[in-house]
């Protein structure tokens, strides 16, 4: 026999592999020679979907690249010559290297988990498989029409704009500018206007921190004063281009649905009447948008807070009309004040001047 073939297990590489090289030491007298061959496939047994057998791009004496297309199984023949002397080729030892190709990270949203109510300074947070986390870089986005469209978290800082100058001046918070704003005496229409077109530069990108680089954190803080009031869903897309910028394969989470709510609760139609007893009644309504009224307090010249009473007996609803009626005050000028909660704990509040006489 001149000629003699020797064909390995399947190997398992557990996930879809990129093929490196066939390395062998063997003994090769004159006249003799080795050529070895590769298929490959993504069933255990070899069947028509694996590929044909191929011989390996020989560059070397003792080795040549894999040629067989990627996949997670890999079987190899090694075909040894004899030629027309009395001597034969002998094989030692032969080896294969590979790369497991991307597999997309596995994310989990911590927090939001869903259902929250927020409002001021929150964190988003997730986590990613031990395995997979350690050269990720995440992107976070949020999504104010449940997914239809998604748009980069901004940072939190936005431009000032007025009205006598709409250029922006430097960045500052939301909340800076809104401080602004209410330092300068204009009607109040304007002060809302110079605030939303602020925010829509914000979003729209103009600021430079508005699209912020990717980060390798698993914690994005978030001003949510930054967004108008309404329900969000954000999410977070992994990317592990720092691992195989060639085969990066993305991962991405979506969190639930989040109620961002910074307006606080109003009150309106506050009606006091000094009784003859001199106690004071006071009728007036608590109301919000988005979320419901949880109580209403008042307190006289700075005392302590007593619970006022909802007209239909529960505070549960965004527009809940509510009355008070106070001890006997003593003869003169006293101070009340109301405070109204909303169910994300919100406060609005509003002072009544009484002169009892």
């Amino acid at each position: 026999v001149r000629e003699g073939s020797f064909e390995s297990v399947v190997h398992d590489t557990r996930l879809e592999s990129r093929w490196g090289r066939v390395q062998w030491s063997a003994q090769l007298p004159k006249g003799t020679g080795i050529r070895v061959e590769t298929r490959s496939g993504n069933i255990a047994e070899p069947d028509s979907t694996w590929s044909e057998w191929v011989q390996v791009s020989q560059d070397e004496a003792d080795g040549g690249k894999i040629v067989s297309p990627s996949a997670r199984f890999l079987q190899y023949r090694v075909r040894l010559e004899a030629g027309s002397g009395v001597q034969v080729p002998r094989l030692k030892e032969i080896s294969l290297s590979y790369i497991t190709r991307s597999q997309p990270p596995k994310l989990t949203f911590q927090s939001p988990f869903g259902g929250e109510r927020w409002s001021g300074s929150q964190s988003l947070r997730w986590s990613v498989s031990e395995a997979e986390g350690a050269f990720l870089l995440y992107d976070v986005y949020y999504s104010a029409d449940n997914g239809s469209t998604w748009r980069p978290l901004p940072s939190g800082k936005t431009e000032i704009v007025s009205a006598a100058n709409p250029t922006p001046q430097g960045d500052v918070s939301i909340e800076e500018l809104k401080a602004k704003l209410d330092r300068t005496v204009m009607p109040q229409t304007m002060r809302d206007l110079l605030l939303e077109r602020a925010l829509q530069k914000q979003i729209g990108g103009v600021s430079t921190t508005a699209n912020p680089q990717p980060t390798k954190d698993t914690t994005r803080l978030l001003d949510t004063t930054i967004l108008t009031d309404g329900y969000y869903l954000f999410k977070v897309v992994a990317s592990d281009s720092l691992n195989d910028p060639a085969d990066s394969k993305p991962g991405s989470v979506v969190s639930e649905s989040v109620l961002i709510c910074n307006a606080l609760p109003q009150i309106s139609g506050v009606k006091s009447t000094v009784l003859p007893t001199k106690a004071v009644r006071i009728e007036g309504s608590a109301f919000q948008k988005l979320l419901t009224i949880t109580a209403v307090q008042y307190r006289v010249d700075d005392g302590d807070w007593f619970p006022a009473r909802a007209v239909d007996t529960i505070f549960d609803g965004y527009n809940e009309p509510f009355t008070l009626t106070t001890l006997p005050l003593t003869t003169g000028v006293h101070t009340i004040e109301i405070l109204a909660f909303n169910a994300a704990n919100g406060k609005g509040s509003t002072k009544v001047i009484v002169n009892v006489p």
